[in-house]
Parts: structure tokens; C-alpha cells; sequence
């Protein structure tokens, strides 16, 4: 699947997104199956234990091998999901330009970059979602000093309200690193450098990329409300699913992974093609590309041409450049 480079409106982005997530459902379905797979062992180890109030006490040993279990899957999860992340943009950088891509070459290119996926991961969730830490201090406060319990209308206005005041900025401050992992993966980033990236290419577009990532993590999240929400109908007394809270779990946890197959990748389709549309705005990256197919690498050494991926030049120094390159004999 060849798609030509161009600016494309947010629309279009989204309509190409769905278009390459249903011709390589399997590519993108495969690569967020490692980390679907990591938080469904993890959550449904957590629910499990849970529901098993009634067997025996266990031992010191069983408990600290349980806890040590559960943290090495929730590590290996943060190393996977991390790694997805840069995959994700990877394969969608492949596809849309027409090149050939598989899961394992997705994983396996950043299978010496594990830190700096993970670095860049913490970074960007620092750098985002701070406001949500004042935010959840002073609710903890309010709620301590009102004393209403959980089930209160009181109580839920106020956690609605928290959410809201930290929440909008978290998101506004998203819009300026959502770029970041694109711009690790295609661009071969470290990641203080890949999140710089992302402010600059998102520097008066921030709305743009903000419904590009809210549109479809929206959608993903009100199916999954759906899904939530069909268990809690489950529960009820009627329902032949009851009396088994481990089945019901065992329900949510594998819509949820169903789920995270389709809309996980179908998000970073969205901000890699956001990564290229603003790409190709401020720095005619369709001409750097044309270059790229045009030129053999001989020719870009003996012009000091980079590739695409690296330095990148403005339209016009390109043109330039592919003048003086055409006249060499």
C-alpha cells in the first residue's frame, strides 16, 4: 500500500488511518499483541486474587513470590508497551510510504533502544500529565474535609470537578509530545530529542493534533465503557454468569485486549500521519522523499544529501540542491 505524500486535512487523516489499519489488520493487530497480552496477564493475576477470599491463608513465601511475579510482568509490560509505541510508528511509516514491513523487523529495530523507549515513555508522561498531581492532592484534602462517602452525588461533583481542572491542561500539554515516539522511530531519536521534535513540528497546529489522538482513543474508550458496562448487567442476580466473578472477569479483560488490537494501533496510524503531514507543511518532506527514490545513495554522498530521516532541509534548499546534483556530470 502506496499512499502519495501530501498535506492532508484531519478528515483525510483519518479516513487513510482506517484504510491502512484494515489492509494490514494483521501487522498492527500483531504488534499490539505483546503489550495486550502483558496487561491482560497482570490484570487478570490482580482479579484473580481477588476473587479468591475464601481459599486458605497463603504463606509468607507465596505472597512475596506472587508480589515478585506480579511486578516482573508489569516491568516486562512498561518494556513492551514502550517498544509497541515506536513499532506502531514504525510499520505505519513503512506502509504508508509503500515499504515492505513485519511485526518481528518492527520489534526487532529498536531491540537495542529498550532504555531510551522506556525514558522517553516516563518523560512524556511527566511532562503531560503533572497537572493531574496538585490536582489529585487537593482532592484527596477536599474529600477528607467534606466526609461524604463514595456513593454521595456531593462526592462524585467533586471528583468530576478534579477530574476536569487536571485533566485539560494534561491534554493541551499531550498535544505537544504526542509527536515524540513517531519522531524516535523514524527519525532515530533519543528521547530529550524526540520530545523536542514534537514541539517543533506541532508549533501552531497543537488543535489539530489534539483531535487526531482525542478522536480515536475517544472512540476506544466509550466502546470499552460499553463493554463495562454489559459485565455490570451481567452481575446482576438473574444473569446464568452470576455466581462466577472470575468468568466475568475473564470476559472484561479479553474484550478489553480485543479492543486494544484495533483502536491502540488505529491512534498511532493518526499521529504518524500527523508526523508526515506536518512534515510535509514546514520542510517539503515530499520533495526530500521524491529525492530519496530518485538518487541512488552515490549520488546523495557525492551531493551531501541526507535521506529523509535525518537532517532535514527546507523546500527550497532542496530544490537547490537537486539542481546542482542534475548538473554534476
Amino acid at each position: 500500500m502506496s499512499l502519495s505524500l501530501r498535506p492532508m486535512s484531519l478528515g483525510e487523516i483519518l479516513d487513510t488511518a482506517i484504510q491502512m489499519l484494515k489492509s494490514k489488520l494483521g501487522l498492527f493487530a500483531g504488534i499490539a499483541f505483546f503489550p495486550g497480552l502483558a496487561l491482560l496477564i497482570l490484570s487478570m493475576a490482580s482479579n484473580y486474587a481477588e476473587a479468591g477470599t475464601d481459599a486458605p491463608a497463603p504463606s509468607t513465601l507465596q505472597v512475596v513470590v506472587s508480589y515478585a511475579a506480579t511486578f516482573a510482568v508489569f516491568l516486562a509490560w512498561v518494556v513492551v508497551h514502550a517498544m509497541s509505541r515506536a513499532a506502531f510508528s514504525l510499520a505505519a511509516s513503512r506502509v504508508y510510504l509503500g515499504e515492505p514491513v513485519t511485526i518481528r523487523a518492527a520489534y526487532g529495530a529498536f531491540a537495542s533502544r529498550k532504555g531510551s523507549l522506556v525514558g522517553l515513555g516516563i518523560l512524556r508522561g511527566i511532562y503531560a500529565f503533572w497537572p493531574l498531581i496538585p490536582v489529585a492532592i487537593l482532592g484527596g484534602i477536599i474529600v477528607a474535609a467534606l466526609s461524604v462517602p463514595a456513593n454521595s452525588p456531593i462526592y462524585w461533583i467533586v471528583i468530576v470537578g478534579l477530574i476536569t481542572l487536571g485533566g485539560i491542561p494534561s491534554i493541551a500539554l499531550y498535544s505537544r509530545y504526542a509527536l515524540a515516539y513517531p519522531a524516535a522511530a523514524i527519525e532515530d531519536r533519543i528521547a530529550s530529542s524526540a520530545i523536542d521534535r514534537s514541539i517543533e513540528l506541532g508549533q501552531g497546529r497543537r488543535w489539530k493534533v489534539c483531535f487526531g489522538f482525542l478522536l480515536p482513543t475517544g472512540i476506544g474508550v466509550a466502546f470499552n465503557y460499553g463493554v463495562t458496562a454489559l459485565i455490570e448487567l451481567l452481575k446482576q442476580p438473574r444473569s446464568p454468569l452470576a455466581d462466577s466473578p472470575l468468568t466475568l472477569s475473564a470476559i472484561d479483560e479479553i474484550s478489553t485486549l480485543l479492543l486494544s488490537l484495533v483502536f491502540s494501533p488505529l491512534t498511532a496510524i493518526v499521529l504518524t500521519l500527523l508526523y508526515y503531514d506536518l512534515r510535509v507543511r514546514k520542510e517539503s518532506f515530499d520533495v526530500v522523499h521524491m529525492l530519496d527514490e530518485t538518487y541512488p545513495d552515490e549520488a546523495y554522498q557525492e551531493a551531501d544529501l541526507p535521506r529523509g530521516s535525518g537532517e532535514v532541509l527546507t523546500g527550497q534548499e532542496t530544490l537547490n540542491t537537486q539542481t546542482s546534483t542534475e548538473e554534476k556530470p
